[in-house]
């Protein structure tokens, strides 16, 4: 959170909670951050036909860094500084093909 806040972002309440099948037909994209992630959420889809795709948010990394490491099995602020600075590359990236 003190990353979050280093950065304006001080209003967050997202909760954390498990994929469902439903997700597959809601939302257009389900990111993973790792290759456990992504090997879950395809384990998890319902069936070939669901709309989601589900991609690694690395993928859309300008500097090309597939994998976003989990902060939280790391030593040291500056990890979650990392890893914020690496998400929001990728999400902008993600924006600008997609919008």
């Amino acid at each position: 959170m003190t990353t979050l806040a280093n950065h304006g972002i001080t209003d967050y309440r997202h909760v954390v909670r498990q994929v469902t099948d439903i997700d597959f037909d809601d939302f257009d994209y389900i990111f993973g951050m790792d290759h456990r992630n992504i090997e879950h959420l395809n384990n998890l889809r319902p069936n070939v036909e669901s709309k989601a795709i589900i991609d690694y948010l690395g993928s859309y990394d300008p500097k090309g860094v597939l994998v976003i490491p989990d902060p939280f099995y790391s030593r040291g602020m500056q990890v979650f500084e990392k890893v914020y600075q690496h998400c929001l590359r990728c999400c902008q990236a993600f924006l600008e093909k997609n919008s």
